[in-house]
């Protein structure tokens, strides 16, 4: 019997060893590709949105190389804190993402640009990133490639007299009224600090693939603002009713008359009632509503009134304790006033009438705030005697700018005068009537009837 020697190869030991070689290669192979894989440009952009969208702040760190502003800001919150602060207060709104294109920007390969498609709440939205080849290496040998983000500015505007704000829970020294902020750009939550005169409020923004972003505080009066606003302006409309110019300064009442020049200003009602205080656009503090004035000024016939009434708009000095008045002016863009429901035509004609019988009990030949006349030289009023009813075809409007209630009609009225020591009669010169009348919150208030010659 011949004894054959078996080939290497087909031995167990050397087949199991090669089997082993072979699955190293293989597994060699396999990881090679994958940190290939793991190691380009697009993986460095899934990583690092993965991490802001698991709020993981310390794999977002390490795959990001993040920028310094490109200008001086008032406050930079760009470190690892700042994220891990930013990833707190909760993740950008992202639902899903998918890289759909890597494109490279040098000859190198150095820099890359990486597309991303990403849902969010309002739909489907497209930003891109750029990465940056680093000169580290992954076992010697694999690249490294890191995102290079850029912080969003953020243009804020605070209110007044404000104590300043807190940005994700670290309060900010800022100086001025209007600062600029360099941020993550992720989700974020502005505090404005609570006074005595303003709320605590918190604004939520999400800044994610914004370069900018301008941002305005929310800021509300407490209860104790409210009532410092109302009480600077009762003071403010006080200081205006005190003056005798019939254009006052810094006051939004203005009367014209040929032959006055000075006279005696009443408010009539509240004009804090229906006053709305809120902030503009630069965070100033303004009030605005309507007011309604009574003046008494003088005539060769006597005292007479005029209403004056309108729009006002008011500047307040905020202050952290208390608020004043800056500026204090008549308004045209103001709501309109509705018209009380309680002033019916009839309370209003009911006003009137009787008004007109007490100018018909009138002695003087042009009686004032009343509709008749009479001239003639050296007579003597003896007395007026109305005929008819000067409401019956009389007609009532209501003016919602100014909240001034109109009757206008016609009316007949004779005079009895004694001229030489003889009576005589004569009708008044004017026939037709408009009486003016204001509403005080309570009830109607007639201001004055004028005469024309209709």
């Amino acid at each position: 019997m011949t004894n054959k020697k078996t080939a290497f190869w087909r031995r167990r030991r050397y087949q199991a060893l090669g089997g082993l070689v072979g699955a190293m290669i293989l597994l060699g192979l396999i990881a090679n590709a994958y940190l290939t894989q793991a190691t380009e440009p697009a993986s460095a952009v899934s990583q690092y949105l993965s991490a802001i969208e698991a709020g993981q702040a310390a794999a977002a760190w390490a795959s990001v190389q993040m920028s310094a502003p490109s200008s001086p800001t008032s406050a930079t919150l760009v470190d690892e804190a700042g994220l891990q602060r930013a990833l707190g207060t909760g993740a950008p709104d992202i639902k899903d993402f998918d890289i759909t294109a890597t494109h490279y920007l040098d000859a190198d390969n150095t820099m890359a640009a990486v597309d991303v498609t990403y849902d969010t709440g309002a739909g489907s939205a497209q930003t891109t990133f750029q990465v940056e080849r680093s000169a580290e290496k992954r076992f010697g040998f694999y690249p490294y490639w890191r995102v290079l983000v850029k912080p969003t500015i953020i243009d804020l505007t605070l209110p007044p007299a404000s104590l300043g704000v807190t940005l994700d829970g670290q309060q900010l020294n800022l100086s001025q009224p209007t600062a600029t902020i360099a941020v993550w750009p992720l989700h974020h939550r502005i505090t404005l600090l609570a006074t005595q005169m303003l709320a605590a409020q918190d604004v939520a923004i999400d800044a994610f693939a914004r370069n900018t972003l301008s941002v305005a505080a929310e800021p509300k009066l407490t209860a104790a603002g409210q009532a410092s606003a109302t009480s600077a302006l009762k003071a403010a409309f006080a200081r205006c009713v005190a003056q005798t110019s019939l254009q006052p300064d810094g006051c939004p009442q203005s009367f014209d008359d040929g032959f006055a020049t000075s006279g005696t200003w009443s408010l009539l009602g509240d004009p804090s009632q229906d006053v709305v205080v809120a902030f503009d656009k630069q965070q100033n503090l303004t009030a605005s509503g309507h007011y309604q004035m009574v003046l008494a000024y003088q005539q060769s016939n006597g005292t007479m009134h005029a209403a004056v009434a309108g729009g006002f708009a008011a500047e307040l000095a905020l202050g952290q304790s208390d608020m004043t008045v800056a500026s204090l002016a008549s308004a045209t863009d103001v709501p309109s006033l509705p018209r009380p429901a309680a002033a019916t035509d009839d309370a209003i004609k009911a006003v009137v009438s009787k008004a007109m019988a007490a100018c018909a009990a009138s002695r003087s030949a042009d009686p004032p705030d009343c509709p008749q006349q009479f001239f003639f030289p050296d007579a003597t009023i003896l007395g007026w005697t109305l005929s008819g009813d000067p409401l019956g075809a009389a007609t009532v409007s209501f003016d919602p700018a100014d909240g001034v209630f109109t009757v206008h009609g016609r009316f007949a009225m004779t005079a009895t005068y004694e001229l030489t020591s003889n009576p005589e009669t004569e009708s008044s010169s004017t026939t037709s009537y408009d009486a003016v009348l204001l509403w005080d919150g309570q009830a109607i208030q007639l201001i004055t009837i004028t005469g024309g010659y209709e």
